[in-house]
C-alpha cells in the first residue's frame, strides 16, 4: 500500500517540499540543429531484384530473418519483399528464399556454418564438455520435452542429432542428449 501512496504524492506532486520559484519570462526559441546522419557503411547490401537467381533455405532454431539477411547480403525488408511476408516472425524449418546465385549461396552457407559453430562453442566454453547419452523417446515426448527435461536449449539438443528427422519422434527411438555439468537432468 505505501508504494501506491507514493506513487500517488509524486504524481500530484506533494513529494517535492520546496516552493515552486517565480516562472521567468519565457527565453525565445533556439533552433535546434537536425542530427548528423549516421556514416553510411563502405558496403552496402544488395538490393534484391525481381527475377534474380534464388534458392531456398528452412529455417533452423535460434535463427531469423535478420540474420539470413546478414548471411545473404541484404536487408531483411528487401528479403521480407521477395518472400512476400507481412512480417519478420519467422517459425522453425519455415522455407525462405535466399536471392543470389550458387557462389552466394555458397558464402552464405559457410556463414550460416560459423554462426552455428561459434554458438555451440560458446555455449560449451560456458558449460563445460558434455558427455553424450542415449535417452528413449517415451509417450507425449517432443523434442521441445526432451530439451526441457533436460534443461537444454532447443538448438543443442538439435546440434548433437543432427541428420535426423527431429519432426517425427516415435515411442522407443533414441535420442542423443547432451548433458553438461551444470545442467541436471529432472
Amino acid at each position: 500500500m505505501w508504494k501506491w501512496t507514493f506513487v500517488a504524492l509524486v504524481a500530484i506532486g506533494c513529494s517535492d517540499p520546496e516552493p515552486e520559484a517565480p516562472a521567468a519570462a519565457p527565453e525565445p526559441a533556439a533552433e535546434i540543429a537536425a542530427p548528423e546522419p549516421a556514416p553510411a557503411p563502405t558496403e552496402q547490401p544488395a538490393a534484391v531484384e525481381p527475377g534474380q537467381a534464388q534458392w531456398s533455405v528452412a529455417l533452423r532454431e535460434g535463427e531469423n530473418m535478420a540474420l539470413l539477411a546478414t548471411w545473404a547480403d541484404t536487408t531483411p525488408e528487401a528479403l521480407l519483399e521477395f518472400n512476400g511476408l507481412p512480417s519478420p516472425k519467422l517459425r522453425r524449418a519455415q522455407s525462405v528464399k535466399i536471392p543470389g546465385d550458387a557462389s552466394k549461396q555458397t558464402v552464405f552457407e559457410a556463414r550460416r556454418a560459423h554462426f552455428v559453430e561459434d554458438r555451440l562453442a560458446r555455449f560449451i566454453k560456458a558449460k563445460g564438455e558434455p558427455a553424450l547419452a542415449q535417452r528413449k523417446v517415451r509417450r507425449g515426448d517432443s523434442l521441445s520435452r526432451i530439451a526441457a527435461r533436460h534443461r537444454l536449449p532447443l538448438w543443442v539438443l538439435i546440434h548433437y542429432n543432427a541428420g535426423r528427422d527431429l519432426d517425427r519422434l516415435n515411442v522407443g527411438d533414441s535420442v542423443t542428449v547432451p548433458t553438461f555439468g551444470s545442467l541436471t537432468r529432472r
